[in-house]
C-alpha cells in the first residue's frame, strides 16, 4: 500500500472528534486539525508517520496524545494554545519547531522516551504553559534563546509560573 500524506487544512474547522490514523500515514501537513472538534487521536500499530506540520492541533480538544515511534519531526506551534494535558514524545523525534507547547494552560506532563534523539528545545517550547516539572533528555545539547532567525519568540520556559522542577539527565550533553 502506498504512503498516505494528509494535506494542509484537511480537517480544519470540522466536527471530527475521533481519529485512528492508519499505519500507512507518513506525513501530516500544516493546520490539518486546527480548529476542529478533535478530542481523541490514536496511531495504528506499525505507524510510518515521520513528520507533523505546523499548528496541526491548534484549537482542538485533544487532551492526551502518545506520538508514535518513528516520528522524526514536528513543526512550529504544533500544540500551541490547546488543552492538552499529557504528551508522550518518542525516542525517534529529532526536531521540534518553535512554540510547540506554548500557552498550553492545562499541560501537566511531557514524557520524553528513554534514548531520546532530540537535540534542542527550541525557543518558546513550553512558554506560558502550566507544566510543573520536566526532565531534559540526555540527547539535548541546546536550550535555545528568544531569537529564531528573523522571528522573535519567548524563552523555552518563559512565563511558566507553575514550573517548580527541572531535571537534567545525569549523562546529559547540554552545552548551551
Amino acid at each position: 500500500t502506498s504512503p498516505l500524506v494528509i494535506g494542509d487544512l484537511a480537517f480544519s474547522d470540522s466536527g471530527l472528534r475521533t481519529l485512528e490514523l492508519p499505519a500507512r500515514a507518513s506525513a501530516i501537513g500544516n493546520e490539518v486539525f486546527a480548529g476542529s472538534s478533535l478530542r481523541d487521536i490514536t496511531f495504528e500499530n506499525g505507524s510510518q508517520l515521520s513528520s507533523i506540520g505546523n499548528r496541526v492541533f491548534e484549537g482542538t480538544d485533544v487532551r492526551e496524545i502518545a506520538l508514535p515511534e518513528g516520528l522524526v519531526s514536528i513543526g512550529d506551534s504544533t500544540f500551541e494554545g490547546t488543552d492538552v494535558v499529557r504528551v508522550t514524545i518518542p525516542a525517534s523525534l529529532k526536531t521540534m519547531g518553535i512554540n510547540t507547547f506554548r500557552q498550553c494552560m492545562s499541560l501537566e506532563e511531557v514524557i520524553f522516551a528513554q534514548n531520546a534523539q532530540l537535540e534542542a528545545l527550541p525557543a518558546g517550547t513550553f512558554s506560558g504553559s502550566s507544566i510543573t516539572s520536566v526532565t531534559i533528555p540526555a540527547s539535548v545539547i541546546s536550550i535555545q534563546n528568544k531569537e529564531y532567525g528573523s522571528f522573535t519568540s519567548n524563552g523555552v520556559f518563559e512565563f511558566c509560573t507553575s514550573l517548580s522542577s527541572v531535571s537534567f539527565a545525569s549523562n546529559g550533553r547540554l552545552t548551551e
